[in-house]
């Protein structure tokens, strides 16, 4: 009779790794977070920005009111060099405050245009092996700060991001990679080369 004694014990046999459904799933919400996150603070700029307008909207009313009434005042009396000066300063600050609203409409509109432009593209090009920690957008500077799995996923999804529509033309200053106070691998983004000078890490 013949006796098998398998010497191969099974911590030593190789061990498959399955990604886990639960790390997929809170990886989604994570972006669907970050997203409606974005969406919520371009619409609280957008909400203070209308706020300011319709405050100088009712000083331009009460200006215009003014004018008005010193037109009247002028029509009805004989001239006064006095009024028709303050009826001349009058008229050139309404037409610096249109100057001015007309700018803070264009400067809203061009940054709820641009963010919501970034937020579908980042979506669009999402990389599993890393998350955004950290996203800042104004009308001359763009950074984004994450964390990711190795190093290898940074450049990846930077190619990625180069074939989108808001990244098409755009060039970043630097990027930096380095460990946190928590050993996890990290990384700066930033069209402003101040952003990712570090510290040697």
């Amino acid at each position: 009779m013949k006796n098998r004694i398998n010497f191969f014990r099974e911590d030593l046999k190789p061990k498959i790794v399955l990604l886990n459904l639960n790390f997929v799933v809170a990886l989604s919400l994570l972006a669907v977070l970050v997203i409606v996150g974005g969406w919520v603070w371009a619409n609280m700029q957008v909400n203070n920005s209308n706020r300011q307008v319709d405050e100088l909207l009712a000083s331009v009313k009460q200006k215009k009111a003014l004018v008005d009434t010193l037109i009247e005042a002028k029509d009805s009396r004989t001239q006064d060099m006095s009024i028709i000066a303050a009826i001349e300063a009058h008229q050139q600050e309404l037409n610096v405050k249109k100057t001015i609203l007309e700018e803070l409409g264009s400067r809203e509109s061009q940054r709820s245009n641009g963010f919501s432009a970034l937020m579908t593209d980042l979506a669009s090009h999402h990389q599993p092996s890393l998350w955004l920690t950290n996203i800042r957008l104004d009308e001359r500077k763009l950074y984004l700060q994450g964390t990711a799995t190795d190093s290898e996923a940074l450049p990846r999804w930077v190619n990625k991001l180069a074939q989108a529509d808001y990244f098409s033309g755009k060039e970043f200053a630097g990027a930096r990679m380095f460990r946190n106070e928590k050993e996890t691998l990290s990384f700066v983004l930033s069209s402003e080369l101040d952003d990712v000078k570090g510290d040697g890490q």
